[in-house]
């Protein structure tokens, strides 16, 4: 058998080994330039340069710019500004670029990039600008004293920054960042005056709530249990100190608990005068028909009984406790 013969026996056999070895060549060569084999021996001294110069760029301003997002810039000028940088990152991790290619690529990407940058800066500024408008009009100016207000301490933050606004040659990322803080400070401003708010309604409330304490106790005319006036006396001094929600939402509480308790006090003590009275008025009622209506003390006690039985209707304890005696004397003088 001949050599042609024998090719022709085995031509499937040969043709595939001979695809295989194809397959792995092209294989290993994939991977090779994967791996950067041949250190981009088809780009010249120039373009490598581009290269990494558009490296250098995408790694610093671009790469910062890119991360930070679209964020105060125009939206047409990101959407530039990201395709331009998209496609340079792409570009780079080729071996086969052109000259032409990269620069290209960098120059898109650099024009892209300023244009980005002055539209955001602009923006911010914009931004700052309204800002600083809104916090100079939030009242914090005015709210700045923490032992005025419990709020006195966010104004006081609130005003630190407006005093110090970023200078002329402050970059975007300084603006950013003041921006950020102000945005901060404000909000916190903001929830700190709806708390004070809420503290002022409080202390309103308990101010008007001493103040019926106050009158209460101006009309009793006589003294009752020192344990009880003793208990109120020293809430309502706890309470004129009271100046955060906490410390008036205390003093209100222990307020009416004591309030209570001088009440009851009161109300215990009025209770005897009056029964103390409506025994002596039930005590003239007998004097007055076992006695002779021509006598002048008979008719003094009449007075006296009918005056009595007027003022036991008060809330004057002093008064009822005299009524009482009166009458005594009365009915006394009446059987000597």
């Amino acid at each position: 058998m001949n050599f042609t013969d024998l090719i022709k026996k085995h031509y499937k056999i040969i043709l595939t080994v001979a695809l295989m070895a194809v397959m792995v060549f092209l294989a290993a060569f994939g991977i090779y330039r994967l791996a950067g084999g041949g250190e981009r021996r088809g780009m010249t001294a120039e373009t490598k340069a581009v290269v990494a110069d558009t490296r250098n760029l995408l790694g610093g301003k671009a790469g910062s710019a890119y991360s930070g997002g679209g964020r105060y810039g125009d939206k047409d000028d990101y959407t530039d500004f990201q395709d331009a940088y998209l496609n340079a990152r792409f570009l780079v991790n080729r071996n086969d670029l052109l000259l032409e290619e990269i620069k290209d690529a960098y120059d898109r990407l650099e024009k892209s990039l300023e244009k980005f940058e002055e539209s955001r800066l602009s923006g911010v500024n914009d931004a700052n600008k309204e800002l600083i408008e809104k916090a100079a009009n939030s009242g914090a100016l005015d709210d700045t004293d923490p032992e005025n207000s419990t709020s006195g301490s966010a104004g006081r933050q609130v005003q630190e920054l407006l005093d110090l606004p970023p200078g002329e040659g402050a970059g975007f990322d300084e603006r950013d960042k003041y921006h950020g803080d102000l945005q901060n400070a404000l909000a916190e401003y903001e929830a700190a005056r709806a708390k004070e708010k809420d503290r002022l309604e409080a202390r309103a409330a308990l101010d008007g709530r001493m103040g019926i304490v106050y009158d209460d106790m101006a009309t009793l005319d006589v003294e009752i249990d020192e344990e009880a006036a003793a208990a109120l006396s020293a809430a309502l001094a706890a309470a004129e100190g009271a100046f955060t929600q906490e410390e008036i939402d205390g003093a209100r509480a222990a307020l009416e608990a004591a309030y209570d308790a001088w009440r009851y006090a009161r109300d215990y003590a009025l209770a005897i005068a009056r029964h103390s009275l409506n025994i002596m008025i039930t005590a003239a009622q007998a004097a007055l028909l076992d006695c002779d209506l021509r006598d002048s003390k008979w008719t003094a006690l009449l007075i006296g009984y009918l005056d009595a039985r007027d003022v036991i209707r008060e809330t004057s304890i002093a008064a009822i406790r005299d009524a009482a005696a009166e009458l005594d004397d009365l009915i006394k003088a009446l059987t000597v």
